[in-house]
């Protein structure tokens, strides 16, 4: 097949949990001897998990438009300079052995570059020359301590988890720089005075870089500058020029080593903020005005920190969708709130429960026609169904006779609730998946045919810290029509499920039904 184009051998590929990452299985198509044909035409390949150590002389790579070998066991690409005039995009991601890459001078319409987890790279060449290039992934580069020389018009830098010391001084020429990526860069200590030259950057990541202790004093001139995460940092001051970041959507800061951080975030909170994350940062006392500033504030993060209340003037931030609290052990009472996703896990001192319980209850019994699908859900330690469950069993299983007339145009779901055990699973004190809570409600029509419903929930990275929760749900899939209603014999079976398998020793140990109407 000389003519060949287009060559595609690739795998599936897994969720590896202890890295975060996607890794390939081992590959389904075994190529013993390599490939023996001559590709002079080939203008796309991919090779998932290629088990060669660099492409065979019979691959020719002038008329390549796409090299894709994620997962690879190339040590070097190929050896000397090739016409590579028609590549444009190149992935090499978790190619581990790779110690090095080939002159790419000749690649002048190359746009991306992705050598993402190739943990044995040592070096790349100067990639000033290359034009085109707007991508470049580096993260995971664990012996990469210098970069390149790079072009002017680079759009897209990661260098996650890379050991560089610096950005060198000539970074400055990246003045359409969008996006900026540091995460957990842990040797990196300070950010060069030119990055302030990156009129185009929008998002800025810092996380997890703990010996940057300061910022460049203009940083208020990055006017496009839409996210600034630096939590797990050590900065020690802000610059007055951060209020000057008047497009800032997303603010995360943790602890501002010496000195009070509330103190330091509210003087430069602007009127256009988001998202703000405010976690670990030893916050004793909400101040009050907090929550003056934000007019548009929809998620606050307040994780890990030990004041014991929240103002009562957070229900003034009218847009709030989402509040985060977890870990605040000495967080004693909620205020009022917007019915709104809340997530205080592990607050060990939080009283009161009924608050919540009661907004359920409010929303069932008034607004509930105007919430969006499966949208209300709580889970807390505690192994009681609550009264207002007035279908309730012992077990994962209920089998109830309804009223003749209960699936009328005023019916509107099915709220449901059940108890789970986790004392004699072995990831008891440790379970931080999704775990699944699903209701197969089993519904027969006045024809006869059986038909059902299944109501689920998810929960996501999860501390269970006692034996057994409660969890609650509301499920409104049901809509009556005139031609179909159901019989008043109706089953529920409660089952869990992590990351959408059985859990087979967890029980259920008690379950509730509620139906809604307006």
């Amino acid at each position: 097949m000389h003519n060949l184009r287009f060559l595609k051998l690739y795998s599936s590929f897994c969720w590896e949990e202890s890295n975060k990452v996607h890794v390939s299985q081992s590959n389904k198509v075994h190529v013993s001897q390599g490939l023996e044909s001559i590709f002079n035409e080939l203008r796309y390949l991919q090779w998932n998990g290629c088990p060669l150590k660099s492409l065979q002389s019979n691959i020719q790579p002038e008329k390549l438009v796409e090299l894709e070998m994620p997962g690879s066991n190339v040590e070097n690409l190929w050896s000397g300079v090739q016409q590579l005039a028609n590549l444009k995009k190149i992935n090499l991601k978790r190619s581990k052995q790779l110690t090095s890459l080939p002159d790419l001078s000749k690649a002048q319409n190359l746009e991306s570059l992705d050598l993402s987890y190739c943990e044995s790279l040592l070096a790349i060449p100067d990639c000033s020359d290359l034009k085109s290039l707007t991508t470049l992934y580096l993260s995971d580069c664990l012996k990469l301590t210098m970069l390149p020389q790079l072009p002017h018009n680079l759009q897209n830098l990661r260098l996650c988890k890379t050991p560089i010391e610096e950005l060198p001084s000539s970074i400055e020429v990246l003045s359409r720089l969008v996006y900026l990526d540091l995460f957990h860069c842990s040797k990196l200590k300070c950010l060069p005075t030119s990055v302030c030259k990156w009129k185009s950057l929008e998002i800025l990541t810092l996380v997890g870089c703990s010996k940057l202790d300061k910022f460049p004093d203009d940083i208020g001139t990055l006017n496009f500058l839409k996210y600034l995460r630096t939590t797990g940092t050590v900065l020690r001051e802000l610059p007055s020029s951060i209020t000057c970041l008047e497009n800032l959507k997303l603010l995360s800061f943790g602890r501002i080593m010496g000195q009070d951080t509330i103190g330091c975030i509210l003087p430069l909170l602007l009127h256009n903020l988001t998202f703000l994350y405010l976690e670990n940062c030893d916050i004793t006392e909400v101040p009050d005005n907090l929550f003056s500033c934000l007019p548009s504030l929809e998620y606050l993060s307040l994780n890990e920190n030990n004041f014991e209340s929240i103002p009562s003037s957070i229900i003034n931030l009218s847009n709030l969708k989402a509040l985060n609290i977890c870990n605040c052990k000495r967080l004693k009472v909620l205020p009022e709130l917007p019915l709104i996703n809340i997530d205080a896990s592990n607050c060990s001192s939080l009283e009161g429960l009924s608050y919540a319980l009661r907004k359920i209850i409010n929303y069932i019994d008034k607004d509930v026609e105007t919430l969006p699908k499966s949208t209300v859900q709580l889970f807390y330690p505690g192994n009681e169904i609550p009264k207002w469950f007035d279908i309730r069993c012992t077990g994962s299983l209920i089998h109830a006779e309804l009223q003749p007339d209960w699936f009328n145009h005023n019916f509107v779901g099915f709220a449901f609730c059940a108890v789970a055990a986790f004392e004699d699973h072995p990831d008891a004190n440790g379970y931080k998946d999704n775990i699944g809570i699903l209701c197969d409600c089993f519904l027969k029509s006045k024809d006869g045919n059986d038909s059902s419903v299944v109501g689920a929930f998810f929960l996501h990275h999860v501390d269970f810290n006692q034996s057994t929760h409660v969890f609650v749900g509301l499920y409104l899939t049901l809509y009556p029509c005139e031609s179909l209603y159901y019989d008043n014999e109706v089953v529920f079976k409660f089952s869990l499920s992590e990351n959408f398998d059985p859990i087979e020793d967890v029980k259920v140990e008690k379950c509730g039904v509620r139906l809604m109407y307006r």
